[in-house]
């Protein structure tokens, strides 16, 4: 497996507390004290804590063709839907 990036670093931790804790109950302090990395990176990657979520839903979103088959895809290899279309 490679190297994870900062911010996929950030993303992988906040998607598991999230999962394991909800989103309302992870806050960022968590997040970035599991992942190891500094606050100001957060920032540089992600505007708030909601453009965090919207980028964890993308980010996963990423694996689900890959995982669920052609149903997830039209014709010519487009997703049927937008994860924020689902907000």
């Amino acid at each position: 497996m490679g190297m994870t990036t900062a911010k996929e670093n950030i993303l992988l931790t906040g998607a598991r507390l999230i999962h394991e804790k909800g989103y309302n109950n992870t806050g960022l302090a968590e997040i970035l004290r599991e992942s190891g990395v500094p606050k100001g990176s957060f920032y540089f990657y992600f505007r708030n804590k909601e453009d965090f979520g919207l980028q964890v839903i993308d980010f996963y979103a990423g694996f689900i063709p890959q995982h669920s088959g052609k149903n997830a895809l039209r014709p010519g290899g487009a997703p049927c839907f937008a994860p924020r279309e689902l907000l």
